[in-house]
């Protein structure tokens, strides 16, 4: 209650005030003042408000509104699934010398195409690198089944 009583400054300026009197002016009318939080108010459009007679004269300009920003989509790096799968079904060594080495390549490649904003460029490096990478997969399995079967040939005959 004895807020009531107390003196209210002017929202008028003095006569050639200090900077540090204006801050502490303004700071002061910052906490006041109920503005929105989306919207950016200047120290100028706040004391233009504080000053205003009219409605009319409060908004001499429509306040800039902040936008919000795009939700991001994170998702694994090209490839992901197909290393999982890889790293599951074959030898350790196949794995690091064939099949990672392919993923990586392709994901370098994607990554600069996606720097430099080239995304028609990035979905066709993706494509051929699964391509690539399921091509050397084959050729690891197709050897392997050749492997078996000479070893199977040597001991029957």
């Amino acid at each position: 209650m004895g807020d009531v009583n107390r003196p209210v400054r002017s929202a008028r300026v003095m006569d050639e005030p200090s900077i540090e009197d204006v801050r502490r002016y303004v700071m002061e009318l910052r906490e006041r003042l109920v503005v929105p939080q989306n919207i950016i108010v200047s120290n100028e459009q706040l004391l233009r408000w504080i000053d205003a007679d009219t409605p009319d004269e409060m908004f001499h300009r429509e306040p800039k509104r902040l936008q919000q920003p795009e939700p991001v989509r994170v998702s694994a790096p090209p490839g992901h699934t197909l290393l999982a799968i890889a790293e599951f079904l074959c030898s350790e060594r196949t794995f690091d010398e064939i099949l990672r080495p392919t993923i990586d390549d392709m994901r370098r490649e994607y990554n600069q195409a996606l720097a430099d904003d080239r995304r028609a460029k990035a979905k066709w490096v993706r494509m051929r690198g699964t391509w690539s990478f399921l091509a050397a997969a084959g050729m690891v399995a197709f050897g392997s089944v050749g492997k078996l079967v000479v070893r199977v040939w040597r001991l029957i005959g």
